[in-house]
């Protein structure tokens, strides 16, 4: 019984860290995007903050 709570704690763990991990990657994604985006108009001459 404590055995298999132990694992879940550590299921639990890898999962929300993974959970993390991939809202991470979508919002670093995100920013990538953000910031080629704004290179693209400031190259057009229009910048703009977000």
């Amino acid at each position: 019984m404590c055995k298999r709570l132990h694992v879940n704690i550590k299921l639990a763990a890898i999962y929300s860290i993974g959970k993390f991990n991939l809202l991470n990657r979508q919002f670093n994604f995100r920013f990538v995007n953000l910031s080629i985006y704004t290179k693209k108009y400031r190259s057009l001459g229009i910048s703009f903050i977000v």
